[in-house]
């Protein structure tokens, strides 16, 4: 139930266009970035993927509410891992790709 909540509220975050990634994201960022469309569609991205695997993770839960607890752990530890790996080389990449496009106009 709780990946069920987490991706209800992942969800819901990017259907009013605040990114429940905002808040974290925000720390790491200077404030004069945080009103860039880039810096929004990153977060709506991130989180998309974060809600997405929230649910997946609901449904194989479900699937394996009477199965091995082995296979629920799995399934828990992916639904965090996967988008946690996905958010680290997101950044990079984005990052990466803003500085190209820096040094190629200056």
């Amino acid at each position: 139930m709780a990946s069920g909540a987490l991706g209800a509220i992942a969800l819901g975050s990017l259907l009013v266009r605040k990114p429940f990634t905002l808040g974290v994201a925000r720390q790491s960022m200077p404030r004069e970035a945080w009103d860039n469309p880039l810096f929004l569609r990153t977060n709506m991205i991130i989180s998309a993927v974060w809600a997405a695997s929230f649910v997946v993770a609901c449904i194989g839960l479900a699937a394996l509410a009477h199965g091995s607890a082995f296979g629920r752990v799995v399934v828990q530890a992916a639904a965090f891992a996967v988008p946690l790996i996905f958010t680290m080389r997101y950044v990079d990449h984005v990052r990466s790709r803003a500085r190209a496009q820096r040094t190629a106009t200056a």
